[in-house]
């Protein structure tokens, strides 16, 4: 099985899961050199946020989903949870984004080509 990255989109923080490893908005603030995979994942999420824009309006809900990108860093599919709408608000933006940059190295890239995302508003 290969394995998933775990990207959350919350409004106020956003943080993440690289094999048990937690990423947060705060990395810099504690760690002095952030890795790449965490470099990668704070753009991802920032561009998540900016094109989902204000979602006050889903807090207390969730919405859990899949992004898969191709080797240039094109968005393959998505997959959601459920169809509420703050799913479909997040599967939308994905899609609007359409791009998200891969590392060059291949090994990296590959970490951030299947991800888990967990959308919940604060």
């Amino acid at each position: 099985m290969k394995p998933f990255l775990i990207v959350g989109v919350i409004l106020a923080a956003v943080t993440c899961n690289v094999s048990g490893e937690e990423i947060s908005d705060l990395e810099g603030v504690f760690v002095n050199e952030p890795t790449v995979i965490t470099q990668y994942s704070d753009v991802y999420m920032r561009l998540l946020r900016e094109e989902m824009g204000d979602l006050s309006a889903y807090r207390g809900s969730e919405c859990a989903l899949n992004m898969h990108l191709n080797d240039k860093g094109l968005v393959e599919r998505v997959e959601m949870q459920s169809q509420s709408k703050l799913c479909r608000v997040a599967f939308n933006a994905i899609w609007e984004i359409t791009f998200f940059p891969l590392p060059a190295d291949k090994q990296d890239a590959d970490k951030l080509r299947d991800m888990k995302l967990l959308v919940s508003p604060q």
